[in-house]
């Protein structure tokens, strides 16, 4: 966060604050009505964050948390249920406790037993359970508060050296050793023999207070890094020692790696900060539960840094995240804590001049203008903010450039005025009009001219020279110049070319040429219906090309097509997130910034691809104002609303790459929730089977992606069919009523900027009758046999009924035969089946078919059905290629993605299913048969 303010106690605290950066926390909710303290968190493979907490341990997954333990119904007594330490592996998870257990979480099954101590054994003999570490021999490492244990495969408890107090623990899995950071200050390399064969000593600046204190981790790039005291330090593997990197002022417990080279840190519990590895600095993070994207304590008891790039925080009052997707906008709150929007009455007060910001404040004296440099680099904030010692009316209701050195303003009690920045001092400007007017707008022409819109007409002023010559522009306008003679003139803006743009309100949208005296009415809509819309335009921009925007606060906003010479309208209706427009700028000719009461939106013309930004995003709480919009000449973007400005850079706003592991969890049937039915193949794989008549089914489906969660998306189809999208407002997946049969549900997820996963979650889906159904089919048979049985003998005649069975292929119609020859030729010639896209209705229209003619042949001719068929193709085309030598250096991926197959998941799913092997199984077969 970025404040100023004129008392130097306030500038120093904006200092500290700058060095914080535009840092927005949100704090996750637990399913108490309370405060919850965090102790430890980890994630697992799933992408699932599990949390300790002082009442036991909780799975998160971005919507839910969900108490794991104590189950449900249990008391609870955080002497026996607080966590002390995580350890997640594969489908296991271990977690120490308060009152000295270990204990093993079974993922699939939901076990939880004690291992640690064992029955009989005395607990605290070695104190708590304070660093759990496995190595690559399934052997549990437990660090404690009074020694070293190790539990084996053969869960045998065998303690470990003689240490009086350990505080971390790492395996080595390149070295296959286990790292032992003990006794306040030393760092113990063990071997697989249990032998120490390397011990570092360190100096001690302070004495250790905590119980638990220092950490061992590697970063990315495969560097060990330590913390030990107060001190962290750096492995250099050349000389074989440890480099101090930097120090805090107590002790750090521990510390994660985050984005742009910080190395977060827990002070000890009482403070978080951060090392920039880039400049060296050290910065402190201070709570203000108060204000929003705050942290709301500064007692932190553990850092996570998960595979999405969000450092997960544990404190004192509950659990907070720092996702980096919402960290590029910056904040300069206004001084005197006055409502932005009452102060400036909805009027831009703020712009920039050679790369410097200036914007009122107010104080109990009045205005105060304000000036700070736009660093290039955002997150170095805007340096060196001072007071300029000019006397300025407060009721100022507009600021624009009037040259490099000098500003033109507008005050409802001085009128328009002059501020020279040169010598510090403000001049109202004499009209001499007679009468006083009401300036609503202000707009730089050409060769010292200056155009004004007012209640009572639009003005033109030549101030080369005092006094200032003005001229009123006389309203002519052919289809209704009565109207336009009495309107009131709100915006106005001197294009490039020369032309004057006026709105007159509650009439519309004018083009006036100084040069010939001609008025141009646009209307901005093309019936009767919408011809009243951009009846209320607050602002009238241009891009650097020359375009012309206008914004409404009723209508959205619009640009002028030079070559349609007309309007193009974006509203809600075609794309934009609110119609009721506050401000536009330019990043460049083709993308537009506009802030509306919702929040801000980019535009990307003419592709009209939108990105909305709200509060969720990392904005500054608050409603964006009028026209109070602006870009510096290093690109920043500056946005007010009614609690200060918003500043940002839009090249800093990186893509987010990386999409999304989804997850299937449970579902509902009829709104009752189940788990123990749904079951899980692999990590893509699911079986479900439904019995009976059902009116809704739901899935609860998560991308496992923290950044701008509320962004992500949520893709389905069965079988073939279109892919339905859907927002992740609610986890659950609402799937239509589906007849019986054998179907196959496909479900993948996008990320916060739109990058969908190649990997898919496949779920075969059994509808089945109900057990009173399928008795009713196997009866009706008999019935009607009875019937015909009757009949016959009352009849005399015999009624035989006939059903078409399946036939030979020796017994098929000259049709079903040419049929059948044009598919197999489609297939062995042609290889249809390699398009991964591939649909029965494609097939069906290469076959002069219909969809459903083509299924019969499959279900009734061949008896398998379309997927089965194709898959089939794929597959042997798998198996000649892995068995063909001159493919060996390609990849089974690459194979499978050439023969076919869309996605890792169901190449390796289908490939069994059809041949009892995976890929790999398959091929180091062929490879031992070679």
């Amino acid at each position: 966060m970025i404040k100023k303010t004129v008392a130097c106690l306030f500038f120093l605290m904006l200092v500290s604050i700058t060095k914080a950066g535009a840092l927005f926390f949100e704090k996750i909710s637990f399913p108490v009505d309370y405060e919850m303290k965090v102790t430890a968190i980890e994630q697992d493979d799933d992408g699932y964050m599990w949390v300790g907490t002082r009442e036991g341990l909780y799975r998160y997954d971005g919507y839910e948390m969900e108490r794991i333990f104590p189950l449900h119904g249990d008391s609870i007594n955080w002497r026996k249920h607080q966590v002390i330490s995580l350890l997640v592996e594969g489908e296991q998870l271990w977690f120490s406790l308060h009152n000295g257990d270990v204990m093993n979480y079974q993922m699939q099954s939901g076990d939880v037993t004690r291992i640690y101590p064992k029955a009989g054994e005395t607990k605290y003999q070695y104190g708590r359970a304070i660093s759990l570490v496995r190595d690559s021999q399934s052997q549990l490492w437990i660090g404690l508060t009074k020694g070293l244990m190790k539990i084996t495969k053969n869960q045998e408890v065998v303690p470990i050296g003689d240490y009086s107090k350990v505080f971390s623990l790492w395996f080595n899995h390149e070295k296959q050793q286990t790292w032992v950071l003990h006794d306040d200050k030393k760092i113990s390399v063990i071997n697989q023999n249990d032998s120490i064969i390397r011990e570092y000593d360190f100096v001690l600046q302070k004495a250790v207070r905590q119980f638990r204190s220092g950490c061992i981790q590697k970063d990315q790039a495969g560097v060990i890094w330590a913390s030990v005291g107060n001190n962290v330090y750096q492995y250099l593997p050349d000389t074989d020692n440890f480099k101090k990197v930097t120090s805090v002022q107590n002790e750090i417990i521990d510390f994660a790696f985050g984005r742009n080279n910080r190395l977060w840190l827990n002070d000890a519990f009482k403070e978080l900060a951060y090392y920039d590895q880039k400049t060296g600095k050290l910065e402190h993070i201070k709570s203000r539960p108060e204000q929003k994207g705050s942290l709301g304590s500064n007692n932190i008891f553990s850092l996570h840094m998960n595979r999405s790039g969000v450092l997960f925080i544990g404190t004192l009052n509950g659990l907070y995240k720092l996702d980096w997707t919402k960290q590029f906008f910056y904040h300069l709150p206004i001084g005197g804590g006055v409502d932005y929007a009452l102060f400036s009455k909805g009027a831009q007060l703020g712009l920039v001049l050679n790369n410097f910001f200036y914007w009122l404040e107010q104080n109990e004296q009045g205005a105060i203008l304000m000036k700070a440099r736009v660093a290039s680099d955002v997150q170095n904030g805007l340096k060196k903010p001072v007071t300029i010692p000019i006397s300025i009316p407060k009721d100022i209701s507009i600021l624009k450039r009037a040259s490099d050195r000098s500003l033109w303003a507008v005050s409802a009690s001085e009128g328009l005025m002059w501020i020279d920045l040169k010598n510090n001092k403000a001049h109202r400007v004499e009209l001499r009009l007679g009468h006083d007017i009401h300036i609503n707008g202000v707009s730089n022409g050409k060769n010292n001219e200056l155009w004004l819109s007012a209640n009572e007409g639009i003005y033109r002023i030549l101030y080369k020279k005092f006094p200032y010559r003005i001229e009123e522009v006389e309203k002519v306008e052919a289809n209704d110049g009565k109207r336009l003679q009495n309107s009131t003139f709100t915006a106005l803006h001197y294009d490039k070319e020369g032309m004057l743009w006026v709105n007159a309100r509650g009439y519309g949208i004018f083009r006036y040429n100084p040069s010939t005296f001609q008025w141009q009415k646009f209307e901005l809509g093309n019936t009767n219906a919408n011809i009243a819309a951009f009846t209320r335009i607050t602002s009238i921009n241009e891009t650097s090309g020359g375009t012309i925007w206008l914004g409404s606060t009723d209508s959205g906003v619009a640009f002028f097509d030079k070559v349609k010479n007309d309007f193009v309208k974006i509203s809600s209706s075609n794309g934009l997130m609110e119609d009721e427009v506050c401000a536009i700028v330019f990043e460049s000719e083709n993308v537009t910034w506009i802030s509306h009461v919702k929040g801000l939106t980019r535009i990307e013309i003419p592709e009209f691809k939108f990105d909305h930004y709200t509060h969720e995003n990392g904005l500054l709480s608050g409603q964006f104002i009028q026209n109070a919009g602006l870009k510096s000449e290093n690109g920043i973007i500056f946005f007010a609303n009614t609690h200060g400005w918003v500043y940002f850079n839009p090249s800093m706003m990186i893509l987010n790459q990386v999409p999304p592991h989804t997850v299937l969890k449970k579902f509902r049937v009829n709104g009752v929730e189940k788990v123990t039915d749904l079951k899980r193949l692999n990590t893509f794989d699911y079986e479900l089977e439904l019995t009976g008549k059902y009116k809704k089914l739901e899935m609860y489906v998560r991308p496992m992606s923290y950044t701008s969660s509320h962004q992500n998306k949520i893709a389905w189809r069965i079988g073939e069919e279109d892919w339905q999208q859907v927002s992740t407002d609610t986890p659950w997946l609402s799937l239509p009523e589906l007849k019986t049969g054998d179907y196959e549900l496909e479900i993948r997820a996008s990320n916060n900027d739109g990058i969908w996963s190649d990997e898919t979650i496949i779920v075969d889906l059994s509808v089945r009758s109900s057990l009173s159904s399928r008795l009713l089919k196997l009866l009706l048979p008999l019935l009607v046999l009875v019937f015909l049985v009757i009949a016959y003998i009352l009849s005399g005649r015999v009624i035989i009924s006939k059903r078409r069975k399946k036939v030979d292929e020796d017994k098929l119609s000259i049709a079903d035969k040419q049929r059948i020859d044009e598919l197999r030729k489609l297939m062995e010639k042609e290889e249809v089946y390699l398009n991964p896209e591939l649909s029965l209705k494609d097939l069906a229209s290469q076959l002069n078919c219909s969809a459903n003619t083509l299924s019969s042949v499959f279900n009734d001719l061949l008896n398998q059905n379309f997927y089965d068929y194709v898959n089939n193709y794929r597959v042997e085309h798998v198996k000649a290629m892995l068995n063909n030598k001159d493919m060996a250096h390609y990849t089974l991926l690459s194979i499978g993605f050439d023969s076919g197959f869309n996605s890792k998941s169901s190449f390796y799913r289908i490939f069994k299913k059809h041949t009892g092997l995976t890929p790999s199984e398959y091929q180091k077969q062929v490879l031992s048969e070679g």
